[in-house]
């Protein structure tokens, strides 16, 4: 892939981190919605969503699995008990009976991850990266997990799919990681092959965060706490009817970049629009395709003015988003509202708009998870470990994508116990039913493999980003000019 289409696919990939559809019990999501859904709505986490007894009992005391070939290290790889400090390391564990599998020795447990940094798009995944390291930390302060430390390394991928597949074959070959973790970038289509061959019940597992590539996402190996992607899915409509009754527009514009997955998202964007305001077609919501590139927005946003658009929705990167909000206030155009994906939800994006702009426009974006303000216990706990571990990181939605993917790592880690296989990580995490993360979000199973569809909607404000809507779940419809009954829960 080249650079340049690498950095427009991560960009555009990104925007789907908020995902649309799940199939959530209908039970669940009854509990889950039986208060009304304010902006102080507090959601509890599910009770059981891991459970204890999914691996089994462990084997003998030093009894290796088949198939486990341990680290190679001798003296890690003779048995292993308590961690450091002493403790148990978690999960009820007094001793482990070493080496189990591969990265797996009595001391430690070896993992790492792919992720894309590049002078196109600096910066934009690191925050998954520092995330889980911050996790992996306060974990292996608490003495580990079966007094096994997590050991995580992570390689650049530089947005190139060439690299990301040498990247992950490095990881399984010469690393020889128990799973991959967090892996983060538009790249990870070319890890698509190699991964064909990696699969349960002894393939390396990889565990989070979204994949961006439909082959990743559908991938048996591959295990998201959000969620995966599904192709020709797409949620609505209950946040554009939310918006629509609390600001009345009625002729939207949807702005999207011109790279297949954008490309696709907006015009699924314009297909629930069309729905919730019950209009002719496609014909009916103003489109705007861009090149990733595009320098100035002004000409669109006074394009848009001439055609009485009085609503805009974007599916593009948090650059072009810049550029876009920009625009508006410099042509001093105040749509009724702006509705932009989760990619967006930085600090970055208020600080490089400005924070007078921003106070002018009605910006919303829907969200997977709480607001970094909410006194939810893991966001808090999310927050206030990520500044311990890096007094300069702030709290962004990647990041917070690779403190799930660590926790559901560690949580299913502690299910197993001290037998560590890959067979039984495989049975553990397949085990995992409607995680929430404690009430960050909604119910998920990694296994099911949908597109997550439980959001909240958050306001943008000059001060920073705020819940404007509790939880809500909303039926998902097949793209394209579909007008049938919905598919999903």
């Amino acid at each position: 892939m080249a650079p340049r289409r690498a950095a427009a696919a991560a960009v555009a990939l990104a925007v789907l981190a908020a995902g649309c559809g799940t199939r959530v019990p209908d039970e669940e999501v009854r509990r889950l919605l039986a208060e009304p859904a304010t902006s102080d709505q507090t959601l509890g986490g599910a009770a059981s969503e891991v459970p204890e007894d999914v691996a089994g009992s462990p084997g003998a005391g030093g009894e290796r699995r088949s198939g486990g070939q341990g680290t190679g290290d001798p003296a890690e790889d003779a048995g292993g008990g308590q961690a450091a400090d002493g403790s148990d390391g978690g999960g009820g564990c007094t001793s482990n009976p070493g080496a189990t599998d591969v990265g797996v020795s009595g001391r430690r447990v070896l993992v790492g991850a792919s992720y894309a940094e590049s002078s196109l798009v600096p910066g934009q995944f690191r925050p998954a990266m520092d995330a889980i390291q911050a996790y992996v930390n306060m974990v292996n302060r608490q003495g580990g997990v079966c007094g096994r430390v997590l050991d995580f390394h992570f390689h650049n991928d530089g947005l190139n799919a060439q690299r990301y597949a040498e990247n992950v074959q490095h990881l399984a070959r010469d690393d020889r990681v128990f799973a991959m973790l967090g892996s983060l970038s538009a790249a990870d289509s070319g890890g698509c092959g190699f991964m064909q061959d990696e699969r349960p019940p002894r393939g390396m597992p990889d565990v989070g965060t979204f994949a961006l590539s439909y082959c990743r996402s559908q991938d048996d190996s591959h295990y998201s706490p959000m969620g995966s992607l599904k192709r020709g899915i797409y949620g609505c409509c209950t946040e554009w009817d939310w918006l629509r009754d609390r600001f009345g527009y009625r002729r939207p514009a949807v702005h999207y970049l011109d790279i297949e997955i954008s490309k696709d998202q907006g015009l699924a964007v314009a297909d629930a629009l069309v729905r919730t305001l019950g209009l002719g077609g496609r014909d009916d919501v103003y489109l705007g395709e861009h090149s990733p590139a595009q320098f100035s927005y002004t000409g669109d946003v006074q394009e848009m003015q001439r055609e009485e658009v009085d609503a805009v929705w974007s599916s593009m990167d948090l650059n072009n988003n810049v550029k876009l909000l920009r625009a508006m206030c410099q042509q001093e155009w105040h749509p009724k509202v702006v509705h932009l994906e989760i990619s967006a939800y930085d600090p970055e994006l208020i600080r490089r708009v400005g924070p007078g702009c921003i106070r002018e426009l009605n910006v919303w974006m829907r969200s997977f998870h709480r607001p970094f303000s909410n006194p939810n216990a893991e966001v808090s706990l999310y927050v206030s470990t990520l500044r311990q571990y890096c007094p300069s990181c702030r709290p962004s939605t990647f990041g917070l994508e690779g403190w799930l993917s660590a926790k559901l790592f560690v949580e299913v880690l502690r299910a197993v116990g001290p037998d560590l296989t890959r067979e039984r990580f495989y049975r553990a995490m397949d085990a995992v039913r409607n995680w929430t993360a404690d009430g960050v979000m909604g119910p998920n199973t990694p296994s099911d493999r949908l597109i997550y569809h439980c959001n909240y909607l958050i306001r943008v404000q000059a001060g920073g980003f705020v819940q404007g809507r509790g939880m809500e779940c909303g039926k998902f419809y097949r793209t394209g000019d579909y007008d049938g009954p919905p598919v999903g829960p």
